[in-house]
């Protein structure tokens, strides 16, 4: 392991690993560890990219990621776009760890909804005609800063993730 992570960075690592290892089988798959990047608020960092190291890191060749591939893949990782505080790491964690998997579940259905054509991404275009359904006759400069607001990656939709930051615990 290159000493680009630090002792708080790889315990920030190996929190973030456990909270998307829902399974408790010491790996995840390709889309928990999309999210994992996105939640730690790396930026910068194409969907391709993130597979390309998957690819050259999963040395048992699974599709899926032991902890010691996860510590290898946000290595190089780190070199393109540094790891955020701990505290805002810890910030993220915490307030997905407050949701119940019931409530978790409950916000994919609501994100389902929203996700018209089911890309895992929520357009302006999704947003706006979900929000007409609603009732809500927003402005075109409403919605935009809807979405300006949801959208931090600034990759013009809004994930899971981004849509799971907007919708407090209860």
């Amino acid at each position: 392991m290159s000493n680009r992570i630090n002792q708080q960075e790889l315990k920030s690592l190996r929190e973030a690993f456990n909270l998307y290892d829902t399974d408790h089988e010491g790996a995840i798959d390709v889309n928990k560890f999309e999210n994992i990047v996105k939640s730690l608020g790396m930026v910068g960092i194409d969907d391709q990219r993130i597979r390309e190291l998957i690819k050259e890191n999963d040395s048992n060749r699974d599709g899926k990621i032991d902890f010691e591939e996860f510590v290898n893949i946000m290595n190089q990782l780190v070199s393109q776009s540094p790891l955020p505080s701990p505290h805002e790491t810890r910030k993220n964690e915490h307030y997905s760890k407050r949701m119940s998997r019931h409530e978790l579940d409950e916000l994919k259905m609501c994100f389902d909804k929203f996700d018209k054509n089911g890309d895992g991404q929520i357009s302006e275009e999704e947003l706006r005609e979900v929000m007409k359904g609603l009732g809500e006759h927003l402005t075109e400069k409403e919605i935009k800063d809807m979405m300006n607001d949801a959208d931090t990656n600034k990759d013009g939709h809004i994930d899971f993730e981004e849509f799971k930051q907007l919708m407090p615990p209860s």
